[in-house]
Parts: C-alpha cells; structure tokens; sequence
C-alpha cells in the first residue's frame, strides 16, 4: 500500500471539507500525526505480509500425497481409466490410471 504524505495546507483543506477551520499549527499537528499513523500502518502492513508466505506466494500450500491435473481429462486419461474398468479393476483402479496417465510438467526450482 503507497500512501502520500500530507502538507499543512492538505490538512487545512482536509479539515475544511469536513466542516473544520485550522490555524497552521493546529494543521501542522494534524499532518504530523496523519504521517506518522500512515508510515506505521505501512510499516506494519508490510511486515505482515512478508512474514505470512500464503500471502507471498501466488499458491496455497499443496499437499504431498495430491497431483495437479488437466481442468479436464486428456484422451490418454480417458483411455487409461476406460481399460481399467473394463478390466473389472474397478472405478479406483481407474482412477489411479488415468491420473498416471495424467501430463506431467516439468518443475521449476526458482531458489
């Protein structure tokens, strides 16, 4: 989040858009003050998000024991799972083939 600093002449102008009329330095204590939060928001903000890798990573965490697949099935899937079923292997077997049948990408280490 970028935020921009305020001057006493915005805090003035602020203020009288909300029905205020401030001296200078009652104006210069109100864009001290609204610079100050803004940089520990940001601050704060930032050390959230880099701290929380859910946040810094465009992917959820994925288990070991799941495999990503196509959105839907190749032919190659199909036919790997219509062999096992029609083998009387049952719908699991099946299911299994197709995934082994399933593209496989290749991974990218990025570290």
């Amino acid at each position: 989040m970028k935020y921009s600093q305020i001057t006493t002449s915005m805090a003035k102008d602020i203020a009288f858009n909300l029905g205020a009329v401030l001296n200078d330095e009652e104006a210069g204590a109100f864009a001290d003050g609204y610079n100050v939060a803004m940089l520990k928001v940001n601050k704060d903000m930032s050390t959230a998000l880099s701290n929380n890798a859910s946040l810094s990573t465009n992917s959820p965490v994925i288990p070991d024991d799941w495999v990503m697949v196509p959105k839907e099935p190749t032919q190659a899937m199909i036919k790997a799972w219509l062999s096992e079923v029609a083998n009387f292997r049952g719908h699991a077997a099946g299911y299994r083939a197709a995934l082994a049948a399933s593209p496989q990408r290749e991974i990218r280490n990025y570290a």
